[in-house]
């Protein structure tokens, strides 16, 4: 095996083999390298859309918790504010009813001014304001001369046909109104609440209660028939220190110019019973001096309105009650308005 012919021999089988090696590579084919740039920047580009798709889906996520986080956060201011005005108006109501025996001090705990009394309640940030208006300076549905209440409706502008349909029914509720046959001899009663307009064919709730126009960013309030007339003042006689100026021009012999003279002469001081005519340099008519009064009714309307310092949030509400110190709390609530648009002089 170590001989000189071995060792050829083996030598000449390797070089055999190795020799058949190459010639088995050499007609092999040649192995291919897969390109794989451009799978690679397919995949990042899907990439990137999904990381665009779950960005935007994150930036709505905020909007939607940063709107919903806002408008629980109104809710709830809302919900502040409404139980300060709540609590306003208790407040008032007491000191109504229990009022101080020294006038210097109702009066300055009730200032008037521009036609009603005021009180305010701030306790930072909560700000809250009543208004405190006598319903005597309303027109009563059920005592007020026909006349005097047709043309207090055209003055606000209200629809010829509801007008007629108002007239219509309040003479109806008259007792001296005659029945026809249609009616089976049933006369209907006096008015009980001024929300039994709305039982009237045509009268809707934006001619009771108003409407809201839209001008630019800032919302105008149409006053509505409400807040001129009354059922709990029982008398035809008008309290000329609470009276709006639609209401004193549609007395007899008044006209928007002459009221518009009250309502200016009443601002800083409100009338007294003695000095009305001379105030007023004799400009009234005897009828005229004998529609109005500075005498309270002890029946008001409160309109509170609360809102947060730095925040636009309101709220206002209304109660319409009457004092009676021999009653438990010492009023009657007659009416209750959870949600109340309050004019601007109140506000």
């Amino acid at each position: 095996f170590f001989s000189d012919t071995g060792f050829r021999d083996c030598n000449t089988h390797s070089g055999g083999r190795l020799s058949m090696q190459r010639k088995k590579l050499a007609k092999a084919p040649p192995i291919q390298v897969r390109n794989q740039s451009g799978q690679n920047g397919i995949v990042l580009i899907a990439l990137l859309w999904v990381l665009v798709g779950v960005s935007l889906l994150a930036l709505n996520m905020a909007f939607v918790v940063r709107g919903e986080t806002t408008v629980a956060q109104a809710e709830a201011d809302g919900e502040r504010c409404y139980f300060h005005a709540r609590g306003a108006v208790e407040v008032v109501l007491y000191r109504l009813a229990y009022a101080d025996r020294d006038p210097a001090k109702r009066r300055n705990m009730f200032p008037y001014g521009g036609g009603m009394h005021h009180f305010w309640m701030n306790q930072d940030p909560m700000l809250g304001h009543v208004a405190i208006v006598d319903e005597a300076g309303k027109m009563d549905l059920n005592a007020a001369k026909p006349e005097s209440l047709q043309r207090l409706f055209e003055l606000l502008t209200i629809p010829e046909e509801q007008r007629a349909a108002l007239m219509q029914s309040i003479e109806k509720r008259r007792p001296t109104a005659a029945l026809s046959s249609e009616d089976n001899q049933v006369r209907p009663g006096p008015f009980v609440s001024v929300e039994e307009l709305l039982q009237i064919k045509g009268i809707t709730r934006s001619t009771l209660y108003g409407t809201h126009q839209q001008d630019g960013e800032k919302t105008i309030h149409k006053r509505g028939l409400a807040d001129f007339v009354t059922v709990h003042s029982g008398s035809q006689r008008i309290n000329v220190n609470s009276a709006e100026v639609e209401t004193l021009a549609a007395l007899p012999g008044m006209d928007m110019g002459s009221a518009a003279s009250l309502v200016q002469a009443r601002l800083e001081k409100p009338f007294e019973q003695n000095d009305l005519a001379a105030r007023t340099s004799g400009n009234l008519s005897g009828e005229v001096l004998s529609l109005v009064s500075t005498e309270v009714s002890g029946t008001y309307c409160l309109v509170a309105t609360a809102g947060i310092k730095d925040s636009p949030i309101r709220r206002s509400i209304k109660v319409i009650a009457s004092l009676d110190l021999k009653g438990r709390l010492g009023h009657h609530r007659l009416a209750w308005y959870d949600e109340h648009w309050a004019p601007q002089q109140v506000m």
